[in-house]
């Protein structure tokens, strides 16, 4: 019984992951919004949801799901690669800004 809840939970947990996986498949050029509130809701269901997995039941018997487990560990990685990649596209979006500005007010001197 108690393996069938921790495959319901790793399960869980990997939905999540994958919903905010999709959430973060954002076109840094196009005219959208960056759906940040609910990239944030997702994030702390996402770490609650693994903080109890840890938490109530013991390290052998969530071993036991290991391709769960694999799965969680990859979308992790995926989440880690793009949230890293979507950091540097804003930044670089950011800089541009801040250039078309300072050219901007340059100009207005001129």
């Amino acid at each position: 019984m108690t393996n069938n809840k921790v495959k319901q939970q790793l399960t869980e947990i990997n939905i999540k992951s994958n919903q905010l996986l999709k959430r973060f498949e954002y076109d840094i050029n196009a005219d959208e919004d960056l759906e940040v509130d609910e990239i944030l809701k997702l994030q702390a269901i996402r770490e609650q949801l693994i903080s109890n997995l840890f938490e109530q039941y013991p390290i052998n018997e969530i071993q036991q799901e290991l391709a769960l487990i694999n799965q969680m560990v990859s979308v992790d990685s995926e989440l880690k690669v793009k949230t890293k990649s979507l950091k540097q596209s804003l930044a670089d979006k950011l800089i541009k800004v801040k250039k078309g500005k300072k050219s901007a007010l340059t100009y207005k001197k001129l």
